[in-house]
């Protein structure tokens, strides 16, 4: 089953800003982006794919990990990368779940440390600071557009991404 559009439902935001980041691992050619920290609020719980990018989801449907499995050799870099609006804050929850989307358009910048992933080509109506890095962007009828990721990171076996995990959680690298 594919979607067309994957509906969100948007509320005004009751906490701070979250945790986020992107991390390329070099051995697996894969995205990890890591939105919250895994806790006992921010579970697994379904997911949104597509061949190339999955969105995993908590019970509510706040968006908690993407993983984009397209090699970034295969990125189209643009010179001008798509720009996000002014940014709100606001309390994301998707309405799709255990969904299968057609392959988002993947942009990225000469250096692949950005990158945009363009699921609907429609007017923004909203830009929506998601987490630290990473930012969306929603239709009037509060349809995802795009997600954007900044500060992609280069890792190797995850060592990276977990000493970030520990950060969030407040735990020093020794721990």
């Amino acid at each position: 089953m594919s979607t067309e559009q994957l509906k969100l439902k948007i509320e005004p935001s009751t906490r701070e800003i979250l945790p986020g980041r992107g991390f390329y691992q070099i051995d697996e050619d894969t995205l990890y982006v890591q939105i919250a920290q895994f806790d006992l609020e921010h579970r697994y719980f379904s997911q949104i794919k597509s061949e190339v990018v999955r969105l995993d989801l908590d019970r509510h449907g706040r968006l908690l990990f993407v993983e984009v499995s397209k090699p970034r050799t295969e990125w189209p870099a643009q010179k001008n990368m798509p720009k996000h609006g002014k940014l709100t804050s606001a309390e994301v929850k998707w309405l799709d779940f255990r969904t299968e989307i057609n392959d988002p358009e993947i942009i990225t910048n000469k250096d692949a440390s950005e990158i945009c992933l363009v699921f609907a080509d429609k007017r923004d109506k909203k830009t929506i600071q998601l987490a630290d890095s990473v930012v969306i962007s929603i239709s009037a009828e509060n349809c995802l557009n795009r997600i954007w990721v900044s500060d992609i990171e280069d890792d190797n076996g995850g060592h990276k991404m977990a000493k970030y995990r520990k950060l969030c959680r407040g735990e020093n690298e020794s721990d």
